[in-house]
């Protein structure tokens, strides 16, 4: 694990920027977590057991458990399912029924299956090695993730919940590129202590959203790794530009902390291909200092093209992506109502 570099002896012809110490993963700080309640303990429990099953069954037991679970909810949530079919049509539509894997029921049935998976990977966090990264993955595109790393530029791995999106930042720690993970404070903080845990395995970090914003500036900086999970509808306060084709409120932090700090954006993603293996994929790389001077203007094209090539390899594969969350939950400007 990476040491903090001693701060060097002072110099008239040092820069004071130049004489702060490297922000590593190593010291980042621990999280903090609030001090749960009665409430937060009965919560716990089913939570507890569930992930204790995850943890401790053989594999294929525990993915079966997780799959009976994900038909289960599907069947149980119907309104929440018929919702997410809507926009599995409005998005997809005439690609989906093209053949019976992509038939709209098809695309949502493997949808909450992967996302049941994702639980029962992290789950199993720590008995991923380096014998699933040899056998069971192949990652695309690393290499300029590297390049990026040796001329000590930051890198913003840019993804969404695609594939097992989880177990994806473990096996890329595993193979040479480790980093902080920003992630929501989840409403239990016993939960949210087991599932940073389980996040951190290996050499990885987790910095709570806006509370790690500094850290993740100082990181970047310092030419590190941050992943941000960029999918998720941010409200009226987002960048409005196009996802799977559909206007949608997008986080502006990937593209703010890429101006500010001069990382770069790399879109990646995880996904299952035929045969089972594992495919890490770097979808591309943005350099900031190829955007408009006009800064809300670079905002805009860079989140738009971030989202153009997720877009692109969720496309490939709908059925591993996250459908039931509300993607186009709030309304671009100027429309009355929400896209589906």
């Amino acid at each position: 694990m990476a040491e903090i570099e001693e701060t060097p002896k002072m110099d008239e012809r040092v820069s004071p920027e130049a004489q702060r110490p490297r922000t590593t993963l190593a010291s980042l700080p621990p999280l903090q977590y609030a001090s749960p309640r009665l409430k937060h303990y009965l919560e716990f429990l089913p939570f507890f057991l569930l992930h204790g099953c995850f943890q401790y069954l053989p594999e294929p037991a525990a993915r079966a458990l997780g799959h009976a679970l994900a038909d289960a909810s599907r069947l149980v949530l119907r309104r929440r399912g018929a919702e997410s079919l809507g926009r599995i049509r409005a998005v997809l539509g005439a690609a989906a029924g093209q053949t019976p894997a992509e038939k709209p029921e098809a695309v949502l049935r493997g949808s909450y299956r992967t996302f049941a998976e994702n639980w029962v990977l992290l789950a199993r966090s720590r008995d991923v090695g380096q014998k699933d990264l040899e056998l069971k993955a192949r990652l695309e595109g690393f290499d300029a993730v590297r390049q990026l790393g040796e001329r000590g530029i930051g890198v913003i791995f840019a993804t969404c919940h695609f594939g097992h999106w989880e177990r994806a930042s473990r096996l890329v720690d595993l193979a040479g590129f480790p980093a902080a993970l920003m992630a929501g404070v989840q409403h239990n903080p016993l939960v949210d202590r087991v599932i940073n845990r389980d996040r951190e395995r290996g050499r990885n970090r987790v910095l709570h959203n806006r509370m790690g914003v500094r850290h993740a500036i100082a990181l970047l900086r310092s030419g590190g790794r941050l992943v941000i999970v960029c999918d998720v509808d941010v409200g009226a306060h987002g960048v409005f530009v196009p996802f799977l084709g559909r206007p949608a409120s997008t986080s502006r932090w990937p593209a703010e902390l890429a101006l500010r700090t001069g990382a770069w954006i790399v879109p990646a993603v995880t996904f299952m291909e035929d045969g089972g293996r594992e495919v890490l994929r770097v979808a591309g790389t943005l350099d900031p200092g190829q955007y408009a001077a006009d800064h809300e203007s670079a905002v805009a094209a860079m989140t738009g093209e971030m989202n153009q090539l997720l877009s692109r390899e969720i496309r490939a594969h709908p059925e591993q992506w996250f459908w039931m969350q509300r993607r186009w939950k709030t309304a671009p400007p100027g429309e009355k109502k929400p896209s589906p």
